[in-house]
């Protein structure tokens, strides 16, 4: 409760009024039939609050296409596009967006142009969101005992975030919405001149071995120019505030 308040009062002293809403599994009427979807902590009005509009949306780390569903519909003139790099998690999300406008991207963005190793994870023996190019701390597994990170990795494409735009035609991003499992640090390092006007991230400290922090992650995006508007467990939206 209190750090919900918290995160108010920081939105508030950003000019933003809306609330973060609830990470939460809701109904939502998608191409292939009525689906329970995933959606983040991300409010859609944050955008116009703090005067964008945006034009192209990125979200990386699609798991399920909730949060790439839901912006193509707050934002319909936007292009949206949802990149996912585990191959079954692709599968799913290609068909429950198929006919939605949005374009959804296999690939694991990060630092590197290449293929790179990919730790799928399941829980209950379905492949969840919570694979990662990076293995899971013990912390982790302690912490998250029913996630079951394969000790194998499969290969993937990987992309830096810079060569993807460049591959898709994008000049501009608007939003950069990305649930990443520790990338957090590598997609940072391959912005190249992109500067999204606005960043809304998941980061954990101590999960993922070669991970970034939370904090490396605020401390390289303050960097580059980023405020942070707000910060609720790990999730965090940044604006863009380059130097005049």
């Amino acid at each position: 409760m209190i750090d919900r308040l918290i995160a108010r009062l920081t939105l508030h002293r950003a000019g933003l009024r809306a609330p973060p809403l609830r990470e939460a599994a809701v109904r939502m009427d998608t191409p292939a039939g009525p689906r329970r979807l995933v959606q983040s902590a991300f409010n859609p009005a944050w955008p116009g609050e703090a005067g964008i509009t945006p034009a192209v949306i990125i979200d990386l780390g699609a798991f399920d296409g909730g949060d790439a569903l839901r912006l193509s519909r707050a934002f319909p003139a936007a292009r949206v596009v949802t990149v996912e790099a585990d191959p079954e998690r692709h599968a799913i999300v290609a068909a429950t967006l198929a006919g939605s406008g949005v374009e959804v991207v296999r690939a694991a963005v990060c630092d590197i142009d290449g293929n790179v190793p990919w730790y799928q994870a399941e829980v209950g023996g379905r492949v969840d969101s919570q694979g990662s190019l990076y293995r899971r701390t013990v912390r982790a597994r302690r912490q998250h005992g029913f996630v079951r990170q394969a000790d194998a990795p499969v290969m993937v494409p990987g992309l830096r975030f810079d060569t993807l735009m460049t591959q898709l035609g994008i000049a501009r991003v608007d939003l950069l919405h990305m649930d990443i499992e520790g990338a957090e640090g590598a997609v940072i390092r391959s912005l190249g001149a992109h500067r999204p006007a606005m960043i809304f991230t998941e980061a954990r400290s101590g999960y993922f071995e070669n991970g970034q922090s939370a904090a490396d992650t605020h401390a390289a995006l303050t960097a580059l120019g980023y405020a942070r508007a707000m910060r609720l467990g790990v999730d965090s939206l940044y604006l863009w505030r380059p130097a005049r």
